[in-house]
Formats: structure tokens, sequence, C-alpha cells
């Protein structure tokens, strides 16, 4: 989405917002819905908002040397937080959460190039939006969900942006239908649905969907290097 922003060129900056409710972030990290474990993510994310990400343009190797010799890269350069607004409307587990990303991660997240693990289904595809999604789809083979919002992030669309119109969204909502039955006659997925979510003019849609293929084996971590955020899951 986009925002006005006096201080940008152009009077406006773009931002990804994530809107929830605790109980889903929660499920989502594996963790018991429990208020005692909605305190600690509350605490989890004060750390984060304190993390602060300097990313330089340029020869790797040339920047690596620069570092080692201890100084600093003469190359272009960003620096920011990897969140920026984190709002609540109360620490009940309904309660609802949002979170936006500042506009360095926005752009780091829009400029990402997505491969795919199965080029077979990449490569039979025929919708061009399904070519757009399976990447993503296919990353996280552990997901069984995707918000129509982040759908169109990966083709460069804010849908509630405001060149977008409830014909256009419509319109959007049919090429995303479209494209789950093409990564379905592929054997990409084995079923998926549409759920339609919210009230009122501002209803959006969830994809669910089941996976065709079988997970990419995984190395095994030890329980020490799992990244902790310092909630427990257990009530």
């Amino acid at each position: 989405m986009t925002v006005e922003d006096e201080k940008s060129f152009m009077g406006r900056r773009r931002v990804l917002k994530v809107e929830t409710t605790w109980r889903e972030l929660l499920k989502n990290m594996g963790l018991t819905a429990h208020v005692n474990n909605v305190a600690g993510l509350h605490f989890a994310f004060q750390d984060i908002k304190k993390v602060v990400v300097t990313v330089y343009e340029g020869n790797e190797e040339q920047l690596l040397d620069r570092f080692r010799a201890g100084r600093l890269p003469q190359d272009a350069g960003k620096m920011g937080n990897m969140l920026e607004d984190i709002e609540w409307s109360g620490l009940g587990l309904d309660d609802r959460v949002s979170v936006s990303y500042g506009e360095w991660s926005a752009n780091m997240v829009m400029s990402a190039k997505l491969v795919s693990l199965n080029a077979d289904v990449q490569f039979a595809l025929t919708s061009d939006y399904a070519k757009a999604f399976w990447p993503y789809i296919d990353s996280f083979h552990r997901h069984t969900w995707v918000d129509e919002v982040r759908l169109a992030e990966l083709i460069g669309r804010d849908l509630w942006g405001p060149n977008e119109t409830a014909s256009t969204r419509r319109a959007f909502r049919s090429c995303c239908r479209r494209a789950f039955n093409d990564m379905v006659s592929v054997g990409g997925l084995r079923s998926w649905r549409e759920e339609v979510r919210g009230d009122g003019r501002h209803k959006t849609r969830r994809y669910h969907y089941e996976h065709g293929l079988d997970i990419q084996p995984e190395l095994p971590l030890p329980q020490a290097e799992l990244l902790s955020i310092g909630v427990s899951g257990e009530k």
C-alpha cells in the first residue's frame, strides 16, 4: 500500500502492511494460543523494532574486502528498520494486530527474485499469474494459504491502492482463480478453495491450497540453532 509522506520526493511512499490477530500469529509460529505467549510476542516486537539493517550495493567481494580492512564501502546503500509501526486493539487472543514494514523492507520484498524448486511445474504453467505466483507458493511448502494482497504484491500491485477499483479487484480475483486452476492442472497443487474474509465493501480473499508435490528433504537442525524469540509454546 502507499501512504502520504511529506518528506518523500513524490509525496507518497510504499509500505507493506499485515493485518491479523494475536491468535493467528501464534498459530503460524507453532505456539500455543495463550495470553502468556501474546505477552512474549509483544516484547519480541519491541526487540525487532530496535534492529537496524544496513545494505550496501555493489560487488560482494569488493565490499567484503573493504569491511575486512576496516573501511566503509563507498558504494550506495540504505539503512532502515525491519518494522515501522506495530499497532494492536488489545492483548486478547482475538484482538487485531497491524504490522507495517518500512519502505526499505517493502522494496526488498518487491524486488525479491523467487525461484521455483520444481521447474517442471513452472514450465508447464500457461497463466502469467500462475507463473508469478508459483515460485512463492513452491518456496513455502509448509504454508497452506495465501492472502490476495500478497499475491497482488508479487506482481507489483497494491490491491487497495488509489489506482484500484472494485472492477479491477474483481478482474484480479478472476485471474487468481484461473491461476490456481492452472497450478492444479499441471500437478503443482492437489486442490484449492477461496475464502471470503471481512464485511462490507472491504471484503478480502484468502486462497487455501493443498500442495501436490512431496516436500523437499530438509536437514535436521539442532534445537539450539533454531531461531528463538524467547516465548514458550506451552501454557
